[in-house]
């Protein structure tokens, strides 16, 4: 996957009025990725980053760096989906997972 053609979109999406995260955007989308595919509530997900090391490596994550909260997580969604960019970019992840034959819509 390119995660650099994502990263360039999401790299606009702090401003002096939003704030930066604590976390880099690219690390909080596969977050919301990794929620869409396993079908997991805000608070869930955080525990499973906490636990879970197959996790952990996809979002980048080591083990001695703090796992972002369920609001921070909420935060973030709700960021990109007041941009409009959350639903054309998990878009783009699932063209380029069928184009790969990785998964079939």
């Amino acid at each position: 996957m390119n995660w650099g053609e994502i990263e360039q979109t999401l790299s606009n999406l702090y401003t002096s009025k939003t704030g930066a995260s604590t976390y880099p955007p690219i690390m909080m989308f596969k977050i919301l990725i990794l929620q869409a595919w396993y079908a997991l509530s805000d608070e869930a997900l955080e525990k499973q980053i906490a636990r879970d090391l197959m996790f952990r490596r996809f979002i980048d994550l080591s083990l001695s760096e703090a796992v972002p909260d369920h609001s921070t997580i909420w935060r973030f969604r709700q960021l990109l989906n007041t941009e409009n960019l959350l639903e054309p970019l998990l878009e783009q992840i699932n063209h380029h997972l069928e184009q790969n034959s990785i998964i079939f819509l």
